[in-house]
């Protein structure tokens, strides 16, 4: 219950800088850094939903992962005492950006499953992933970021750039 209350206290001061809290990485349970910086005010659910809305220019910085959207969901759950990231949904004009493996997108919404790796890419229109120098664009995309690799739905444009 302390850690609750610590980690809601942590997120109720953060309307304009940057929001630091502890989670616990769920794959090794090692305490990572998670900063969430937005323009507006946020929407907390904790204890029986366990969620986080920020909205108004929101990015949130991970270990090896940056996000910018409109709008942010974030799900966590508790394991073994400590608060975990479950998820992240980003919305409007959504950029990501996964350094270790290379990857970024741009679209309308993007969901990061943080247990899985699993980061799923839409758009209305047209997404865009540039993956190891690769540029592809889509309706959608599909990217398991521990194999890096990706399935690409929906009409596609494969473009490669060349050195």
């Amino acid at each position: 219950m302390i850690k609750l209350i610590a980690f809601l206290s942590i997120f109720l001061f953060t309307q304009t800088s940057f929001t630091e809290s502890k989670l616990a990485d769920s794959s090794s349970l090692k305490n990572k850094k998670i900063s969430i910086k937005s323009d507006q005010q946020m929407k907390l659910l904790f204890d029986k939903e366990k969620k986080a809305t920020f909205k108004g220019n929101v990015t949130i910085k991970m270990e090896h992962m940056t996000m910018k959207c409109q709008i942010l969901h974030v799900e966590y759950e508790e394991i073994k005492e400590k608060l975990t990231l479950k998820s992240l949904q980003g919305e409007g004009e959504v950029y990501a950006e996964e350094k270790e493996k290379k990857i970024q997108a741009w679209c309308d919404r993007l969901t990061y499953t943080h247990r899985d790796e699993i980061m799923k890419v839409f758009s209305n229109t047209t997404s865009k992933v540039i993956k190891e120098g690769q540029s592809f664009e889509a309706k959608s995309f599909v990217i398991d970021l521990k194999t890096s690799e990706m399935d690409v739905i929906g009409p596609n444009v494969l473009e490669i750039q060349l050195d």
